[in-house]
């Protein structure tokens, strides 16, 4: 166990250092406007989402009579330049339904049939203030894999608090994610309790869009994401 949680120090310093030498660059704003293009990770049947926008806040909810449990999505603004190192950050301001799961999407790429991305979700079918680290292949069957498991108790509560900030980021091989109850102040990528990270593999190395991601919508339910934004990081100019 020390040496586990010697490792996994040198590997938060390792991207903390990284992240120092580059800029933060925001390459979307949801309050201003612009459109977004939803994906399909698993289908189910014939059910939809349907993505509504208003006054910078997003609500998806399931295309009438076309519901089903396990549908999962993510969704990325249009007309954003594809990025390696990025970070994608929400309020999720509001949500209804027992199953209805929120989190944020790095690295989607999409192309000849095939979607990749990198998600960090709540988990929704017992602990939820658990939030878990997937890597997605539609390619592939069973097209996810679950790479770490993040335990923000501290920062949200037991049980957790509904209406939440969760910043994903993505630097090389390491994915952190920080949340943060609506009406706190925002931590730094370096507080305890707040902050969690999982590594993923070189294949996972590539450029994508960032967005966000929705899933397991029944009828009847919602979910609404407000304050959206993407950021690429750059190197820093010398």
């Amino acid at each position: 166990m020390g040496q586990r949680r010697v490792v996994t120090a040198i590997a938060l310093a390792s991207v903390l250092l990284l992240a120092s030498c580059r800029e933060r660059v925001q390459t979307y704003d949801g309050s201003s406007g612009g459109a977004t293009h939803p994906d399909v990770l698993t289908p189910d049947g014939q059910a939809a989402y349907q993505f509504a926008s208003s006054g910078g806040t997003v609500t998806v909810t399931p295309v009438a009579g076309t519901s089903g449990p396990n549908l999962r999505t993510v969704f990325t603004p249009t007309g954003v330049a594809a990025s390696t190192d990025q970070e994608s950050c929400a309020t999720w301001s509001g949500s209804n339904g027992q199953y209805v799961q929120m989190g944020a999407a790095l690295r989607v790429r999409r192309g000849s049939g095939r979607l990749r991305a990198i998600t960090v979700t709540q988990n929704v079918y017992g602990w939820r203030w658990i939030f878990n680290v997937h890597v997605w292949d539609t390619a592939l069957s069973p097209p996810m894999k679950e790479v770490g498991q993040l335990d923000f108790s501290k920062a949200l509560g037991v049980p957790p608090v509904s209406r939440l900030h969760l910043c994903a980021r993505v630097i090389g091989t390491t994915v952190q994610a920080k949340v943060w109850p609506v009406g706190e102040a925002e931590p730094t990528w370096t507080t305890r309790g707040y902050v969690g990270s999982a590594t993923v593999t070189k294949s996972w190395q590539y450029a994508g869009g960032a967005g966000w991601y929705v899933g397991h919508l029944a009828a009847g339910d919602s979910a609404a994401f407000s304050g959206l934004t993407t950021w690429e990081h750059r190197i820093a100019p010398e």
